[in-house]
């Protein structure tokens, strides 16, 4: 039977006889036994001579696009998100590829993600084969998958327990080992949440290793304290009940010493001020280095010198004029050109009888009466020191000197 468009009337139609395939009847009663967070299952009744099925979805009734085929009343649509509303439809396909009229719509609406676990974290001591988890249970729940990883990365499911019980014993973790521990709630049509904290969990006994199966490297090496000549270095351990084996410390990529596996600090001395070095530190050769560590020594700051004295009068000689008589003349000089001081104190000694002097009245003379005489006074004019002696024709001067400076004789 031909299909005639409203736009025609029956006398419009051509005088031949056309007989075209009859489509199939529409499917009817579509729905949806069940749903999830990202799954929606499809049912419907079957229609007449269809073989295939066009479905159709849309989140809105009037805006519905073609999403799939089947072969048979039923259809698994994959693709829907979280918490969203869809519309569908269904259409049946004849041996033609005729299409028949669309089924019922259902309004579908999807359920939203379980929430994750919440505050994942370790009961008690942790030991080898001992690892207790607990964490927060999710409501809607009917089960919290464990996962663990080695590398925090990539994420194996090592078991699960069911609601309401919130607590997981990991029996098989090996002592020395770093592992990474998350953990995922899951729905009564088996959809998991997203991931909850990753917690990491270091497991006591033996050398602990990454990965790649080198150790573990120290952590948090970092310089405590300066000087102008030294770095004092600290850093954290990741092994546990080690006590064979060495750290390295290495200064600019160079190793400069090694310290026993119990010792967490070092102190290099030696060093230049006001220079910058970079450290880093290892556990034995095969282990990774730790962070690189930079330290700058204190700047030299040289200390005041406190400003000379002035040296005292040197290359100095004396004359006497008159020895032997009672009016003899003292005069001192300096040989080596310099003036001798403005203020000066001559000492002399002498045996033979106490002397008497004739000088200015700015002079001062101390005396002991036991052959040794000490003068202070001002420099003459031309740089010496001249004065007359009054002595008994006995008394000799034995020696002289200015200003703590021995004088030396010469006449």
């Amino acid at each position: 039977m031909a299909v005639i468009p409203q736009s025609q009337c029956p006398c419009d139609a051509p005088s031949a006889t056309m007989s075209t395939p009859t489509p199939s009847g529409a499917p009817t009663l579509l729905y949806a036994p069940f749903s999830t967070s990202n799954e929606v299952h499809l049912r419907w009744t079957p229609a007449i001579h269809a073989v295939n099925y066009q479905i159709y979805r849309g989140t809105m009734a009037e805006n519905m696009e073609l999403i799939g085929h089947s072969t048979t009343n039923e259809y698994l649509d994959k693709t829907v998100d979280p918490g969203m509303s869809y519309h569908y439809y269904v259409v049946a396909l004849d041996g033609t590829h005729q299409p028949s009229a669309p089924s019922n719509t259902v309004l579908v609406l999807t359920s939203g993600l379980l929430a994750v676990p919440g505050h994942l974290h370790t009961m008690g001591a942790i030991s080898p084969g001992h690892v207790d988890l607990m964490w927060a249970i999710v409501p809607g729940s009917v089960k919290t998958d464990l996962y663990r990883s080695v590398d925090e990365q990539n994420f194996t499911k090592i078991g699960h327990t069911d609601t309401p019980y919130d607590r997981f014993i990991d029996t098989t973790a090996q002592a020395g080992h770093t592992y990474f521990y998350q953990a995922r709630s899951v729905d009564s049509s088996g959809q998991s949440s997203a991931a909850s904290n990753t917690i990491r969990v270091t497991i006591p006994g033996g050398i602990e290793t990454t990965p790649s199966g080198s150790l573990n490297p120290p952590m948090h090496l970092h310089v405590t304290n300066t000087t102008q000549t030294s770095l004092s270095l600290a850093w954290d351990s990741t092994q546990h009940q080690v006590t064979d084996g060495q750290y390295e410390i290495f200064r600019d990529g160079v190793q400069i010493a090694k310290v026993p596996a119990h010792v967490r600090t070092f102190i290099d001395h030696g060093l230049t001020p006001s220079t910058s070095y970079t450290y880093s530190v290892r556990f034995s050769a095969v282990s990774v280095h730790s962070n690189m560590a930079q330290g700058t020594t204190v700047a030299y700051t040289p200390t005041p010198q406190p400003e000379p004295e002035p040296t005292p009068a040197s290359g100095l000689t004396f004359s006497i004029s008159g020895e032997g008589t009672n009016r003899q003349q003292i005069t001192v000089r300096n040989q080596t050109g310099a003036n001798i001081p403005s203020l000066w104190q001559v000492n002399l000694t002498y045996t033979g009888g106490n002397p008497t002097f004739e000088w200015p009245a700015n002079w001062a003379v101390g005396s002991n009466g036991h052959g040794a005489t000490r003068i202070n006074g001002a420099l003459n004019n031309n740089g010496t020191i001249t004065f007359p002696m009054g002595v008994n024709t006995q008394t000799r001067v034995t020696s002289l000197s200015v200003n703590g400076q021995s004088a030396t004789r010469v006449d």
